[in-house]
């Protein structure tokens, strides 16, 4: 299994969750701040935009690891990290643009995208709290998937944030530090035992 790989993946989901975050959130409030584009109007265009551009950016990158040339076990690993990671990096343009509309004391409830959004994911969650409680659970569950899909993208970015400044100040020329960002993967390590 190539973990080299897999942390790789791992950080290029919190660089995803935090640029989707920070790009809505920008745009959104330079839209709001600049020509007076209505917060709720932005993220209507916005959101949709951001997790169009993640699912494009996951399946790419998911497509790309199905078909290399590593194992078995590091693709299926890849596979499911993406499958269950995959609903909170979409929380992140969403709370991009929570966090502007709260910037700008508007409630995002009036956004159709953000209210479609949260329809979308409740008809993926309810059958699961329904099968396990009553329906007056959900809205818990929901406030967890906000939090988890937070704490998540949060951690992830701030792990590979760090790692950056570490591998940057570690660095003994500009040179080195750029040629150890942009090496290429690791080859896959052979399963085959070892004769």
């Amino acid at each position: 299994m190539n973990l080299s790989l897999i942390k790789r993946r791992l950080g290029w989901y919190g660089l995803a969750w935090i640029g989707g975050f920070l790009l809505v959130l920008l745009a959104s409030l330079i839209a709001f701040y600049g020509p007076q584009i209505d917060i709720i109007d932005s993220a209507d265009w916005l959101i949709p935009l951001g997790l169009g551009a993640l699912t494009l950016g996951v399946a790419g990158v998911v497509i790309r690891d199905l078909i290399s040339k590593q194992s078995l076990g590091t693709r299926l690993v890849i596979l499911l990290l993406a499958a269950l990671l995959y609903l909170p990096l979409l929380w992140s343009p969403v709370a991009g643009a929570v966090a502007s509309a709260w910037i700008a004391d508007r409630p995002i409830e009036y956004s159709t995208a953000y209210a479609q959004f949260r329809i979308n994911v409740s008809h993926l969650l309810y059958p699961l709290v329904d099968a396990v409680s009553s329906g007056a659970a959900f809205e818990l569950v929901w406030q967890l998937f906000q939090l988890i899909g937070t704490i998540v993208g949060f951690l992830s970015s701030l792990l590979q944030i760090i790692g950056f400044f570490r591998r940057l100040l570690a660095a003994k020329s500009a040179r080195a530090f750029v040629e150890e960002m942009t090496a290429p993967p690791e080859e896959p390590a052979s399963d085959a035992p070892a004769s």
